[in-house]
Order: C-alpha cells, then structure tokens, then sequence
C-alpha cells in the first residue's frame, strides 16, 4: 500500500452528470518516431533488411560474413542517431517545451518518494518523458479513450521494451495505470502512473520491491492495483491484494495469519476478476464467481488515525449464483457478469447473463440484476434481487439493433452497469464474418458495437458502432464504468 505527500487543496471541479465509458487500454505514441516520420529522414529497417538478406560472398567463411554483417549493422545505427535520432530529438526537446508552458498543460507531481539514492532522479527523468492525455472523450455509449505520449530518448531502456499501459483502478477524478511491463511479483520494468482528471496532473509510483514481494514470496490474485481517494484535497493510497507462499516471510508483517481462504468456503478459489473503491473509506476485490472480499476503514489508516486498523469482510454472491470452479477452468467471468458501486458507495449492483456459460440455447439467457444493501457492514448485508430483468432473445427484434444496426442475431457480452442513471446496462456486440485467411475461410470480427440497455424498459435507448484505429483495424476494448468525466470539461486539446 503507497501514500503520497498531500497536493494543495484544490477549488471545486466543474463537474458533467453523464457516466463515462472508458477503455482500459491506453494507446502508446512514440513521439520521437512522430517526430522522425514528420521529418521525412531516411528510415533504419529497410537499410537493415538488406544487410540481413546480403550474403556477403566475398567473405571465405560464415564467421567473418556474419562478423561484417554485424558490423554493417552497428555502422548504420550509429549513423541513425547522429544523423536523424539526435536532430530529431533537439527538435522534440523545443515542442514539449512549448507545449508545456501553454495554458491547461499537464502538470508532473514532484518525485516524492525515496529508496535508492539515484531513485529521485531516475524517476524524475521517466515522468518528464511521458504525456497522457484524452485521445477521445465522449459521452456513453460511446468509449472514451486515453493516450501515453512517450518521449525517452533513443537508449533508454523503457523504450528497448514494449511500453504498454492499462488502466487498472479508477476513484472519482483518480486514474490508475500500470505503465511498462511490471505486474506485482513480475521483475519486469515499469511503473504506476496516477492521473488526476480535477487537477489535469500526473504522479508517479515506484514497483514495488523485489527484494519484499516476487514470485517466490507471493502469489498474485488478480484484480489490479487499486486507487481509492482518501481525502478532499486528492491525497490518495495505491494498494494490491496479495497472497502470501510462505508463513515465514517477514513475520513481524500484520497481515501474517490473513489469507483469502479464511474469507471464502474452503471449496473455492478466490480470484479477483476487478476492484473498486467504495464510499471513500475502502477497497473491495470481486470474484464474479463467488462473492466480494471488502477491505474497509483503508483511509483511517492511510491519514494515521490511531489505533486504526483495517477490517476485512467477505460477502458471497445472491443464491444460486456462487459457480464452483478450479482456477485453470474459470474462464473470463467478465464476458457474462460485473459489479460496481452505487450512490454513496455502500450499495452494489451485481449483473448477471443467467445460462450464458450453461450449454442451454443462447435465446434462453436472461440478464438479470441484484442490489448489495449495506455492503460495507459486515454482519447487516443484503442481496435483493431486481424486479426488471432482459431475455437475450428480445434484444434481436428491437427496433435500433434489428432496422439501424442490422445486425444478426449475436450474443453481447461484457456487461458494464452505469451508475447514472440507475438501471442502464451496456452490452458490447462483436459481429462476425467469414474471411479468407491463412488457412482458408476463417471467421474474423468485423464490427463492435456498444449498446445501451435500459432494464425498465427492457428496450435499447442507443447504440454505437466503434470506430477503426488509425491502421483501419478494430480493436476490441476493454471497458468499464467511470464517474471521472465529472471533473472533466468536454473540450479537449
């Protein structure tokens, strides 16, 4: 669990009633490569593909070709960066510059943590290297999208590596990303990244430590870090749920004896399929298979009340939806189930596709809600099943899926559930089509399709086909619910 220093306190946002659908996958733009391409320089791999398809006959023997065909190869990039990299990058240098110094430009938190004694500045260099930003903003059902500018200069070695970056936790106006490689208990590079929508600022978090959590020591279960904000002025903890391997690390810890098992029956197997934070005091970890694990009483500690401690509690799913299976067999529960908070955060929506993952026909599935009363007690909690409910089977002969999509007959999936308004579900739908491919006729997604459901009414009030990327391919998002567009004004540079 991370803490950082407080921000100044901040004036109250400018805030839109409209929930968000946001894309977790957050498209990386190379810069520097923009830069290069703008530039109309000569390019580095098609001079490469010809020395690695150059025999090099006049070479005796395999060795001495293959030595001055490295060789070759190490003349040319030392050629790139003087000639395009360097000038390119001066150039790059000059338009942050500009662009920073702009109204409305995107402020970096300082480094405010401390280990190594050369963290700080690496740190501080990886942060000045990044812009994030709202690539597209808009209202649901439409997907709102982010994107990671990256400018680290040529040799750095977050950019010999794919940077990829993922949304992983959201808390009114506060994103968190994982940013590069790492996952907890993973050695791999990267970094939490948190942005803040009220401040348009961004913050960086170190990994955590290798030497305290690796793949020796813990296990991780899913979920993703989680951000939960735990005070007005925007002082926010970072925490992942982990499983200890072994009794014996760090036995002065408080949380030695706490393992999921004592919290869900002995028969399964507790997985995260997501996180939320809810009513600003805790985080709460979902198994769509077999209930909810609320960790509570998280900003009383954060903000060293004393004497305060963290309480665990775990809630399993209404009747009849707990589904017994081994973790390898689990599937991806999120094609067919989700939850989220609602209100003030102390009541759950739980959303179910009944007989989507059963072998029965696939008109049969109703998609059916619950509501999670007082969540956050641990002995007064209630499921109440909704009164509204959806045969799949109507969706198809309603008037905007059947006369303007056109769509066939297809199965939506991922269900995410609004909190505003109450009641509203949105279904993604992936169409099909046969295409030639390597090995012949192959069915290939053609279309995705955002749908918006109103349960009490039981029809669609909108619909939305995504659009192309710029390579004209489709990409299939991966989406959730956010309230973050609050605090954001519509206009975007």
């Amino acid at each position: 669990m991370m803490q950082p220093q407080p921000t100044k306190l901040m004036p109250n946002p400018r805030r839109r009633a409209s929930t968000l659908l946001v894309n977790r996958y957050v498209r990386v733009v190379d810069e520097l490569e923009g830069v290069i391409r703008q530039s109309g320089a000569w390019q580095l791999g098609p001079l490469i593909e010809c020395v690695l398809h150059d025999d090099f006959l006049e070479c005796p023997t395999r060795e001495e070709a293959e030595e001055k065909r490295e060789a070759a190869i190490q003349a040319l990039r030392t050629r790139y960066r003087a000639e395009v990299e360097a000038p390119a990058l001066a150039s790059l240098s000059k338009l942050k510059a500009s662009r920073r110094s702009s109204t409305g430009a995107l402020r970096r938190e300082p480094v405010a943590f401390s280990g190594a004694v050369d963290d700080g500045a690496y740190y501080a260099e990886v942060l000045d290297g990044i812009d994030l930003h709202l690539s597209q903003l808009d209202d649901a059902p439409g997907v709102t999208s982010l994107a990671l500018g990256i400018s680290w200069p040529p040799g750095h070695h977050l950019r010999t590596r794919p940077s990829p970056a993922f949304i992983a936790g959201c808390d009114e106006f506060l994103l968190v990303l994982y940013v590069g490689t790492y996952r907890p208990c993973l050695p791999q590079p990267g970094f939490y990244l948190v942005y803040n929508a009220w401040a348009n600022s961004v913050a960086i978090a170190p990994p955590l430590s290798c030497g305290r959590v690796n793949f020796w020591s813990h296990c991780n279960i899913g979920g993703g870090v989680a951000v939960l904000n735990v005070t007005p002025n925007g002082c926010y903890v970072l925490a992942e749920l982990l499983l200890r391997k072994r009794e014996d690390d760090d036995p002065s810890s408080s949380h030695k004896a706490a393992t999921l098992f004592m919290w869900c029956r002995g028969d399964s197997y507790f997985r995260a399929d997501m996180v939320f934070p809810a009513a600003g005091t805790a985080l709460c970890w979902v198994d769509l298979l077999n209930g909810v694990l609320v960790c509570n009483h998280i900003d009383r500690l954060a903000t060293n009340i004393k004497d305060a401690c963290l309480v665990f509690h775990f809630i399993p799913l209404p009747p009849k939806c707990d589904v017994k299976q081994p973790g390898t067999l689990r599937g991806q529960p999120e094609q067919y189930r989700s939850m989220c908070p609602m209100g003030n955060g102390d009541t759950f929506k739980f959303v179910s596709m009944v007989g989507y993952s059963e072998d029965g026909p696939v008109d049969k599935a109703v998609l059916t809600t619950w509501t999670l009363k007082k969540a956050l007690s641990m002995d007064n909690w209630e499921w109440v099943e909704d009164a509204a409910s959806f045969c799949i089977r109507d969706l198809w002969d309603d008037p905007i899926y059947k006369n303007e999509l056109k769509l066939q007959p297809l199965m939506p999936n991922f269900p995410v559930i609004c909190t505003r308004p109450d009641g509203v579900i949105y279904l993604s739908v992936t169409d099909y089509e046969y295409k030639h491919g390597q090995e012949g006729l192959e069915l290939q997604p053609t279309g995705f399709y955002q749908l918006s459901l109103d349960m009490l009414t039981g029809r669609l009030s909108s619909a939305i086909k995504l659009p192309c990327d710029e390579n004209g391919i489709v990409p299939h998002p991966r989406i959730f619910s956010s309230d973050f567009g609050s605090y954001l004004d519509k206009v975007t540079s």
